[in-house]
């Protein structure tokens, strides 16, 4: 509709090291006798909201929703364990995170104790920078006309690293499209066009 590509699971190139980061994948979750109530567990994935809040009691917890690429789970994570985390944590952020699981009339969700960014794998297995571009866009300003400058810019600036395009709805959701090209993250002039293009603090490095 929009003239894009929507490609696989933009997890899909991090499976294995999530298979070896987590105990359980996040779908396994809803089998009463794989994850037990109250049992201890660590998942891996993609952080897609995050929410911080105030307790009545005055203290900073953040609600989070984390998805890997067979579902996805709420988690909650109170001050003890937000505090040491709060600089990084945000969402996009591959992580692995640890837990007690919890059954309720409501679901299912995760209450973290622990939480650890992943280190994405480059060659040789070392950690690398940047791997992705993610660039956000309000739906109120995305059209064709601004698909086809967005595709020339990144036409500039080719490079290994994949484009992530997310189109914000009024409402909170979110159109994700993996396009089918790769860019220089490394060039200050591409970040600087697009976010002319599209808005300020438009552009993200993952």
């Amino acid at each position: 509709m929009v003239g894009i590509y929507v490609s696989d699971h933009p997890l899909s190139p991090y499976s294995a090291l999530l298979e070896r980061a987590a105990d359980m994948e996040i779908a396994d979750l809803a089998d009463e006798e794989k994850a037990k109530d109250g049992r201890n567990i660590a998942i891996a994935g993609l952080v897609t909201s995050m929410n911080v809040r105030v307790s009545k009691a005055g203290n900073n917890f953040a609600t989070l929703t984390v998805e890997d690429m067979t579902g996805s789970v709420d988690c909650v994570m109170w001050a003890k364990a937000l505090e040491p985390v709060r600089s990084w944590l945000e969402e996009d952020k591959i992580v692995k995170l640890r837990g007690k699981l919890e059954r309720s009339d409501r679901g299912v969700q995760v209450i973290a104790y622990e939480c650890e960014p992943l280190q994405l794998e480059g060659e040789g297995g070392g950690p690398r920078g940047p791997v992705a571009l993610a660039v956000r866009v309000r739906s109120d300003r995305f059209s064709s006309d601004t698909m086809a400058k967005l595709s020339a810019i990144f036409d500039n600036y080719p490079g290994a690293q994949p484009v992530t395009l997310f189109i914000e709805q009024a409402d909170g959701r979110k159109f994700r499209a993996e396009l089918p090209l790769g860019v220089n993250v490394a060039s200050q002039e591409l970040l600087r066009q697009v976010e002319e293009l599209v808005g300020p603090g438009a552009c993200k490095l993952t």
